[in-house]
């Protein structure tokens, strides 16, 4: 059998300089994408070095990854995206994951779940304003809204969606989708809701897309899209020829 010699590097300092240049665009808090096994590169080394950077929410795809995640790291904030499936409440409440809740009807489960616990923390729900892949309708959004009281119990309510042209800096669709958010914004102003519009490419529209957090994934990670930034590219192939 033969093996490879070849190393893939992972330059952690090119991480931090792509993080610093993410905090100079945004004041907001930052919530790092790991999901995917941080893209391939290693989700528990990257979440460890991020917190000795000051991050301490983090964005994974589903229950496995927030396991794996907590069975290693803990007193962090690990927001699933994939929501609440079905017998996985008590997963939830008990590792403290912050679902992101796509429909009413994980609404509706999870809020029902946590009356019997009498224990409100932190949510997440997830509107699209136009991407058409996941997240609440604007008719789920409205049967929210109607039932605000209970929005009003939990300690944190972080509400967000996806742009689908973040990468195209002059797409009007940007600014259609910002504005709808802007109306759901103004729904929900209350003390504990937080708002957040921006992934990787929506971080660099300007700040008037930054909202309370932003969402860097593929950014942090040196995506060649954002190089023209200053940001730099993470990985590196060491073969022997």
């Amino acid at each position: 059998m033969q093996y490879s010699h070849s190393k893939l590097i992972i330059n952690l300092n090119n991480i931090k300089n792509n993080l610093n240049i993410i905090k100079k665009f945004s004041k907001t808090s930052i919530c790092p994408v790991i999901k995917a096994n941080a893209y391939g590169l290693g989700d528990i080394q990257i979440a460890k070095f991020l917190i000795k950077n000051k991050c301490k929410d983090f964005w994974v795809a589903n229950i496995t990854e927030a396991l794996k995640i907590k069975k290693n790291i803990s007193n962090i904030n690990i927001f699933v995206a994939n929501g609440l499936n079905k017998n996985e409440e008590q997963i939830f409440f008990k590792n403290k994951f912050i679902p992101v809740l796509n429909t009413y009807e994980q609404f509706r489960k999870w809020t029902n779940f946590l009356n019997k616990k009498k224990v409100f923390n932190k949510l997440a729900i997830q509107v699209d304003t136009g991407m058409c892949r996941s997240g609440m309708q604007i008719n789920e959004i409205k049967k929210i809204y109607a039932e605000r009281s209970i929005i009003k119990k939990f300690k944190e309510v972080t509400i967000f969606t996806h742009l689908a042209s973040a990468d195209e800096k002059n797409s009007k669709y940007n600014i259609i989708q910002k504005n709808r958010f802007l109306e759901i914004k103004s729904m929900f102003n209350f003390p504990n809701c937080k708002f957040s519009l921006a992934a990787s490419g929506g971080i660099f529209l300007g700040k008037e897309y930054h909202f309370d957090t932003v969402r860097p994934g593929i950014a942090l990670y040196g995506g060649k899209l954002f190089f023209k930034k200053g940001l730099k590219n993470v990985v590196s192939l060491i073969s022997p020829v």
